[in-house]
């Protein structure tokens, strides 16, 4: 009888849900208002009075006979000179650690192709991988060569770094606690090795340094820690799927120009750019283990740019929602013009894409619980100033329904999951600093079909406005990664930095957060719920006893 009233009232209630919703259903988001001037764009002159035409030809025929001491103007976007490629080979450089104890939250992989992050692991023993649950030695780049597998990187904190397996070491072979012997020729042959063992498992890698001989390394693997980003071509083997032919995996934060000298770069020009940008090699110009420098010189365009991320350190007796699980990253645009020169200054304007590759955790049965009734597991989150939080699902991105949003103050872009998420906070003056012209939500896979629109891989896409440069003057952006858990206390620590916003909940990461429509009695349930854990120590265990509390509240 009991749970005949059980299952009753249930029914009932998804009944009242889904009447309340056809009668009440959610508002459309706000509509953008047209974007405000942005500083250091070139506005568009009207025509000069009829009075002003004598002054005018004045001035014109003053600016001809100075032209012939000025340096020639710089080349239109459509006549953009070829780009020479830099010399510099394919290098990866780490940030932080994956030591608990090191001072930091995550150890963050980058490129120098396209000066780019690759994947971000969180150190914490409460965050690890849910989908693989074999041993991990670290993320090393293994590059096929002649004999084995070389390492290209090899991380602080990681059972690679504690067996002093170093950049350039060549991995021949892989011996299994069960004395199993794999002899290892490329990437795939190490990757399953690897698969066959457990965390914890002691192995023997025979590894070449140099011109010697092969010699053993023994090493604990540990368990894979949760990567907040990641290669998305991680997310295909865990579906276990194959990647589409043309697949291409772009890491996260790649920036490419998208207007010179005034112009919007043209389809070709613009082709032409991304490959050196977002594909070719940066130099790297400088690296330690808090921060690194990629730079990129054009001296056809009389520009530099500069990407610069650092990471932030906790501090030893730091809790859990202390504020380090994030990266600046620091664009700079220089005019490499003498600064004595008459030439006019350079216009310019990027676009930069936000963190790709999320891990799809349970994708094969979680769901999120989204404002607009969609089903995914990572969906693109803008919110612009003076509007709530617009969620865009990953299906509906991949049906090409999402308009390009325009309009007010940024105030963070990034993507959502479950229970992580990755943000790009821009580091504003205030709430009238208005850096975009647009943003878009994208796709940066291969376009997926209807099936498995649900798992593309999404970001956000934004396009600077026009930024005006005199002759040797650099232009600076700062930007706030968050890469980390959606705990309600950290993710309020998170906001644009202004005096303005310090401390506005309105503009904190907390919003991230969906309770759904009974919010209230949500938080309720996650308050006993954290209880319920302090006294136990363990989350299934407390989610057991918080349904024996519902159930024996229900039990009237």
């Amino acid at each position: 009888m009991d749970q005949r009233r059980f299952f009753s009232f249930l029914l009932f209630a998804l009944g009242v849900v889904l009447l309340a919703g056809w009668l009440f259903p959610l508002p459309p988001p706000p509509k953008q208002p047209p974007a405000a001037p942005a500083k250091g764009k070139v506005e568009q002159k009207g025509a000069a009075p009829a009075g002003a035409a004598k002054n005018a030809a004045t001035k014109q025929a003053k600016e001809r006979a100075e032209a012939a001491n000025q340096p020639p103007p710089p080349a239109k976007a459509a006549e953009l000179p070829a780009m020479a490629p830099t010399s510099a080979s394919v290098q990866y450089v780490t940030l932080g650690s994956l030591d608990p104890k090191s001072g930091y939250r995550m150890l963050v992989t980058l490129t120098n192709r396209g000066a780019a992050v690759v994947e971000a692991e969180l150190c914490s023993p409460r965050y690890r991988d849910q989908e693989d649950w074999s041993g991990y030695l670290g993320e090393l780049e293994l590059k096929a060569v002649p004999g084995g597998a070389q390492v290209q990187v090899v991380g602080p904190g990681t059972p690679a770094a504690d067996a002093k397996i170093e950049v350039g070491d060549v991995i021949v072979s892989v011996t299994s606690p069960n004395k199993n012997k794999i002899d290892i020729k490329t990437p795939n042959d190490f990757r399953r090795a690897l698969a066959k063992s457990k965390p914890g498992d002691p192995i023997t890698i025979q590894v070449v340094q140099g011109n010697n001989g092969p010699q053993p390394r023994t090493v604990q693997l540990m368990r894979r820690p949760y990567a907040v980003v990641r290669p998305e071509i991680d997310n295909y083997r865990m579906r276990e799927v194959e990647p589409p032919a043309d697949f291409v995996d772009r890491p996260s934060f790649l920036l490419t120009l998208s207007n010179v000298n005034g112009e919007p770069l043209k389809k070709d020009a613009a082709k032409r750019m991304a490959d050196v940008l977002e594909t070719g090699n940066w130099e790297l110009a400088a690296h330690d283990e808090r921060s690194v420098v990629f730079q990129r010189d054009f001296p056809e365009l009389k520009l530099k740019l500069v990407k610069r991320y650092t990471i932030a350190p906790a501090p030893a007796a730091a809790g859990p929602d202390y504020p380090a699980y994030h990266l600046y990253l620091d664009v700079e645009v220089q005019n490499t013009e003498s600064a004595d020169s008459k030439a006019p200054p350079r216009e310019v304007a990027y676009r930069l894409d936000g963190p790709t590759g999320m891990p799809m955790e349970g994708w094969w049965y979680s769901r999120k619980v989204s404002r607009n009734w969609s089903s995914s597991v990572r969906d693109v989150e803008v919110r612009f100033v003076g509007s709530s939080v617009s969620e865009i699902a990953n299906s509906t991105i991949a049906k090409g329904k999402v308009e390009p949003m325009e309009g007010r103050t940024l105030a963070y872009a990034g993507v959502d999951g479950q229970y992580f998420s990755a943000m790009l906070i821009p580091q504003l003056a205030g709430l009238d600093d208005s850096w975009f012209l647009k943003t878009e939500a994208v796709i940066v896979d291969t376009k997926p079909d209807e099936k498995t629109a649900m798992y593309a891989n999404v970001t956000p896409r934004m396009f600077r406005n026009t930024i005006a440069l005199e002759a040797g003057a650099t232009h600076h952006d700062s930007y706030q990664i968050f890469l980390g858990p959606k705990r309600p206390h950290l993710l309020s620590a998170y906001y644009p930095k202004s005096a303005q916003w310090a401390g506005d909940p309105n503009y904190s990461l907390e919003d991230l957060i969906y309770y759904g429509w009974f919010s209230s009695v949500a938080q309720v349930m996650l308050v006993i719920l954290h209880f319920l854990y302090y006294i136990v120590g363990n989350y299934g265990v407390a989610i057991i006893l918080l349904t024996l509390v519902v159930r024996a509240a229900m039990f009237p």
